[in-house]
């Protein structure tokens, strides 16, 4: 794959210098050979580090080494999302997926047992399983 990406580079450097001049080559390519240098290498990029003025995104490969792989069984189905990456996860079946998004999903399930606790905690009252509504009288 790198011969490929290489000869296809080779190809569309000389065809953007064909047209100029000798020195105006050698300046474009003395150009891009120090930017060249300049560009950090992959093995350098960290998540959230900030390079020329661009912030590094994550990415699955990044969660999945940062925080390691667990498998888990939803029970509900939701998007996770975490660093802007997104996981679907399927009430029910189970799925290996990076530690924090395990985290996320069990915090959300959390919320969702103490909705009424934090309603109550508001003055709000509350009755779990208060049924229908008696019916209306008419006349």
């Amino acid at each position: 794959m790198t011969k490929v990406r290489k000869a296809l580079a080779d190809k569309k450097v000389k065809d953007a210098v064909r047209n100029l001049s000798i020195e105006e080559a050698q300046e474009v390519l003395d150009r891009a050979g120090r930017e060249a240098e300049s560009k950090p290498s992959p093995s350098a990029r960290t998540p959230g580090q900030i390079i020329n003025g661009m912030k590094v995104p994550y990415t699955r490969h990044d969660l999945d080494r940062i925080y390691g792989i667990v498998e888990f069984t939803p029970d509900d189905t939701i998007p996770v999302t975490v660093q802007g990456i997104r996981y679907q996860l399927f009430a029910g079946v189970t799925m290996s997926a990076p530690k924090i998004i395990q985290k996320t999903y069990e915090d959300y399930k959390r919320q969702l047992r103490k909705g009424s606790d934090a309603l109550r905690n508001l003055g709000v009252s509350v009755d779990a399983g208060a049924g229908p509504l008696p019916p209306e009288v008419y006349e």
